[in-house]
């Protein structure tokens, strides 16, 4: 009763107005705006107007699918599976990640190294060594990016090995510097070789670059450890090799 009565109350208007033969535009949109308002909304916004605003059944097509993505959100941010780049081997993402991830470890050693000098006022050095830190961690960020740009799968941060913290004395520190930019050299030349193996163009350009810069780096760290012997030798003149490294930065 009480629906009825209120559609009576809702239509008498529109029955008001044409009994009295009104046949202006503007008072017809009046007496006819609310009926076709509720006939809109009941068109577009009842339960099952989604698959007829899209144009596809209630069973399936894009409002199915937008259904199902409601139920699970997460299938929205997932990258497992999905179609696109994937075209890097697995073992060559593995080899990737773990040399970024190597790269932060490097980027760990220089840091301790610096501190080390920091702590015997050595300020030169110190500089120095963290600068290098920055680079390794700029070195891992580009591996990290490389492995992005090639696949849709996030890449793997391995354990990150803990830098010796406790030194002998400063020809330690620089002699394994030295050796762990060889031991990247290796990497790098070896991931290459691997990407030859699978005929990825791409990573093997990726890897000439860094293996070009790493000779760089050991030519570089070469003539660094032969200063540091010929200084540490006397006793007292280290000052002078830091104040060669200041100078140098």
């Amino acid at each position: 009763m009480t629906l009825l009565f209120g559609m009576s109350a809702f239509i008498a208007p529109v029955g008001s107005t044409i009994a009295s033969h009104t046949t202006s535009p503007a008072k017809m949109r009046t007496a006819f705006g609310p009926l076709r308002k509720a006939a809109i909304f009941k068109r577009f916004f009842h339960p099952g107007a989604v698959p007829k605003m899209f144009g596809a059944s209630s069973r399936g097509g894009l409002a199915g699918k937008a259904t199902e993505t409601m139920k699970d959100p997460k299938a929205t941010y997932s990258t497992k599976g999905r179609s696109g780049k994937g075209n890097l081997h697995p073992d060559l993402y593995d080899a990737l990640c773990r040399q970024a991830t190597n790269e932060l470890a490097a980027s760990n050693a220089y840091l301790a190294a610096s501190f080390y000098f920091q702590q015997l006022h050595f300020e030169g050095i110190a500089k120095y060594l963290k600068e290098e830190a920055d680079e390794e961690r700029s070195h891992s960020l580009i591996v990290f990016d490389y492995i992005h740009k090639r696949t849709d799968d996030t890449a793997v941060i391995h354990e990150v090995a803990q830098p010796k913290q406790n030194f002998e004395d400063p020809l330690e520190i620089f002699h394994s510097l030295y050796e762990k930019e060889k031991e990247f050299f290796s990497n790098f030349k070896e991931m290459r070789a691997l990407a030859q193996k699978h005929g990825d163009d791409g990573l093997d350009i990726f890897c000439q670059k860094f293996i070009e810069e790493q000779e760089d780096e050991i030519d570089k760290m070469d003539a660094l450890v032969e200063k540091m012997e010929s200084y540490y030798q006397w006793q007292g003149t280290l000052w002078h090799f830091d104040k060669e490294l200041a100078q140098s930065m």
